[in-house]
C-alpha cells in the first residue's frame, strides 16, 4: 500500500491527537527544507479531514521533523472504531511524493463528552 512504517494511534473523542514524526534515511534525519507535506484522514472513500503545511504541518527542516495535531473538535467528528484510515505523505522541491506513515486511528466515545 505505502512506502512508509505503519503505525496506528488510539485515541477519545475530544481529545487533541499530537502525531509527531522524524523522517529518517540510513538513521540520518533528512533534510525536510523546501518540502511540503500532507495529512489525509478518510473513512473507506470519503475524505474526513486534510492538513496540509505550513498551515497545520510544521515541518523542522534540518531536523526532519513533522508536526501536526488533530483538534478536540475534530476529533469530535471522527467515526467511533478502527475506521479512519490516514496517510501521511511529504513532497520533495522536485515534486517527488513519499507516504512516511500511514495506518488506523482507533476512537474511542469519551466518558466525560458523552
Amino acid at each position: 500500500m505505502s512506502d512508509g512504517p505503519l503505525h496506528n494511534f488510539s485515541t477519545f473523542k475530544g481529545n487533541c491527537l499530537p502525531i509527531a514524526v522524524t523522517y529518517l534515511a540510513n538513521d540520518v534525519a533528512v533534510d525536510l527544507t523546501g518540502y511540503s507535506a500532507t495529512l489525509v484522514l478518510r473513512q473507506g472513500v470519503t475524505v474526513l479531514l486534510t492538513l496540509t503545511s505550513p498551515t497545520r504541518i510544521t515541518l523542522g527542516g534540518t531536523l526532519g521533523t513533522l508536526d501536526a495535531e488533530l483538534t478536540a473538535a475534530e476529533t469530535l467528528t471522527l467515526p467511533l472504531g478502527e475506521f479512519t484510515d490516514y496517510e501521511l505523505r511529504i513532497t520533495d522541491p522536485a515534486g517527488c511524493k513519499t507516504t512516511i506513515l500511514y495506518g488506523m486511528i482507533d476512537v474511542h466515545e469519551s466518558a466525560i463528552e458523552g
